[in-house]
């Protein structure tokens, strides 16, 4: 299995729709529109979500704001749904992104958070960009405080290059170099052609 499937359905910005297949029962799904944001709507409510993620201690995003963020990060690359498979059923479970500038992960269901989900996207985003030929993944910002993405990135090999803030919240600018000697997931060692 390749691990990338193109179909025909069109996503919220008329391409076609991408899956890019984890394992069988996790897997990211290119972003198709107003129910995905209505996915989304309960995770941008959660304190941790804003906190960890968008650095807000108050308020929340609502479905126009889910939606503008969807549509720049479209804009900017690639926007998936993260997906797990309950019931026979796909369900999304959170969201990622491939853009020139960041790789955002927000696992938006508090069940499936810690338990790997993270870090199975982020080795899969990797391998996507591989693919894509790309040389380097930029992290934007990850707070000082948010101990579990820093983990999460530096355990696979990106490395802090510039310190960062928004709203006066400290944090770091992260990068991996994908020519790097090492730089390689599990992810590409299962399919290594």
């Amino acid at each position: 299995m390749s691990g990338l499937q193109e179909g025909g359905a069109a996503n919220g910005s008329g391409g076609a729709r991408r899956i890019l297949d984890i394992d069988e029962t996790l897997r990211l799904r290119s972003y198709s529109g107003a129910a995905d944001i209505a996915a989304a709507e309960p995770w941008y409510r959660d304190r941790e979500v804003l906190r960890m993620s968008e650095g807000m201690e108050e308020g929340i995003y609502d479905a126009a704001a889910i939606g503008r963020m969807y549509d720049y990060l479209q804009g900017s690359g690639e926007l998936y749904m993260i997906e797990t498979q309950e019931g026979g059923r796909w369900r999304p479970i959170g969201d990622a992104a491939l853009t020139a500038d960041n790789v955002p992960i927000t696992v938006g269901d508090s069940a499936y958070r810690s338990r790997g989900v993270g870090r199975r996207v982020l080795e899969r985003l990797i391998a996507r960009a591989r693919e894509l030929r790309r040389e380097v993944l930029n992290v934007g910002i990850i707070y000082d405080y948010n101990e579990r993405s820093q983990r999460l990135y530096t355990g696979l090999g990106f490395r802090a290059v510039g310190e960062a803030g928004e709203g006066g919240i400290p944090g770091k600018r992260y990068e991996l170099r994908l020519d790097a000697e090492g730089a390689q997931t599990p992810h590409d060692r299962r399919n290594h052609h």
